[in-house]
């Protein structure tokens, strides 16, 4: 009696990575619209790129969400400062005071605005 020599299990050749990928390329390039709707998205799950999409995707909304954040952060100071100045519990910087000049009334007095009604 012979003892039976291990046998490696190999998958017939239609059910290797490879012809199962060609097959599916050739589907999604070749087949009717609703299959190569359906070979498209498997070609993106088996290689990867649906799952790639899913993290890019995930980080871009984490990172938008961080940004907004901290913009509203920003805002929400600055809209305080405002409402501050506004009702009168705070008082302008010198700095703040520096970005405006004063309204003079002689101004439009001293130097009226022609129109085209009166000659210069």
């Amino acid at each position: 009696m012979h003892a039976a020599a291990p046998q490696t299990l190999k998958p017939p050749v239609p059910y290797t990575d490879a012809a199962i990928k060609a097959g599916i390329a050739h589907e999604a390039a070749n087949g009717p619209s609703h299959v190569r709707i359906k070979a498209l998205g498997m070609m993106a799950r088996i290689t990867g790129l649906f799952e790639q999409g899913k993290q890019l995707g995930k980080q871009l909304a984490h990172e938008v969400a961080q940004a907004k954040d901290q913009t509203t952060e920003k805002l929400s100071g600055v809209a305080a400062r405002v409402a501050g100045l506004m009702n009168g519990t705070l008082q302008p910087t010198a700095e703040e005071l520096a970005h405006f000049e004063p309204d003079n009334p002689l101004d439009d007095e001293d130097h009226p605005r022609e129109t085209d009604d009166e000659p210069p």
